[in-house]
């Protein structure tokens, strides 16, 4: 991260940069004679902040890979059991949670990854289809992230509001777990 705030830094104050950025362009863009012109911007370009380094978009993607996992799971759980298209809808859970699945591995194998992350990836892995899990174990870690995402909530919002979603989802994926019982 550090690596690609400095380059940015570097690009933004050379003298190359400068010319095009302050460089105005007069210049009749069609026929009816309309002009625009490119001027410089008051503000400056935002900086990068936690919430777009590689772990937290990561975790991002992971997320809302879980989320359209629990959705196909739940198309599949409403369809009927003839249906014809059933084979499909299994297809597409079993497909978008292995996604998932991948990203979540992806989340703990990153090396300058947050921990917290990292921890709330592995216990996540731990609550997919194919360990069978109980929906008040899917609670349980649920809950562990959430006390994590408290901790972080003033240090590091960006990744408390990444363990709060998490912790949504996971509730939302125990009441389902919950319902599909019930069937």
């Amino acid at each position: 991260m550090l690596a690609i705030s400095s380059w940015l830094e570097g690009c933004y104050s050379s003298e190359a940069f400068n010319y095009m950025w302050n460089f105005h362009i007069d210049k009749d863009l069609n026929r009816e004679g309309s002009e625009t012109s490119f001027k410089r911007l008051s503000q400056p370009a935002e900086a990068l902040d936690d919430s777009k380094a590689p772990h937290c978009l990561e975790f991002r993607n992971t997320l809302d890979l879980l989320f359209a996992a629990l959705r196909a799971d739940w198309e599949y759980f409403a369809a009927p059991s003839d249906a014809a298209d059933r084979a499909e809808l299994g297809h597409a859970a079993a497909s978008v949670w292995a996604a998932c699945i991948q990203s979540l591995h992806t989340v703990q194998n990153m090396p300058d990854g947050h921990p917290d992350l990292k921890a709330a990836a592995a216990q996540m892995l731990e609550t997919i289809p194919e360990q069978a899990p109980k929906a008040t174990f899917v609670s349980l870690q649920g809950a562990y992230i959430l006390s994590s995402a408290k901790k972080h909530k003033k240090a590091c919002p960006e990744v408390a509001d990444l363990l709060e979603e998490a912790f949504c989802l996971l509730e939302a994926y125990s009441a389902n777990l919950v319902v599909m019982s019930l069937r």
